[in-house]
């Protein structure tokens, strides 16, 4: 299992939404739905598993992020300067606005000197709809 680690470096733009993706589901997902979720999107960028993150994008994100060879190459650029996550700090869920859910991890990682922050906006059928890593003193609340 390949460790793809963070770094403070934009990871696929803004947290940019297409309010129409968000619309497009009935039935949104529980708080317990949208943490695991979460947690799972990041697992699969820790280990490199850039064809899952890409099937679960909504449309209009994947024409920002470069296709699968540009979320690879995030990873391989986050990999060399942040390192493998060592200490999860805090983790949460918020709403983020016109039907979508943030998922917000705080991390320490071996190379990077302070907390990286991992962030990915679903909508309410859970299709990523933004997402980005960056240091903890680069996020703005």
């Amino acid at each position: 299992m390949r460790k793809t680690p963070l770094l403070g470096v934009m990871f696929l733009l803004a947290l940019a939404a297409t309010p129409a993706l968000a619309q497009s589901s009935t039935a949104a997902l529980t708080q317990a739905d949208s943490m695991a979720l979460g947690r799972r999107l990041t697992h699969w960028f820790y280990t490199g598993q850039a064809d899952s993150l890409w099937n679960s994008m909504g449309e209009g994100f994947r024409g920002e992020v470069g296709g699968v060879e540009g979320i690879r190459e995030v990873m391989d650029r986050v990999a060399s300067r942040a390192g493998v996550e060592t200490d999860l700090l805090s983790e949460q869920v918020i709403a983020a606005g016109e039907g979508r859910i943030e998922y917000r991890r705080t991390a320490k990682f071996t190379v990077s000197e302070e907390p990286v922050v991992v962030r990915w906006v679903t909508d309410s059928a859970g299709r990523i709809v933004g997402a980005a890593i960056r240091p903890l003193s680069q996020i703005q609340n």
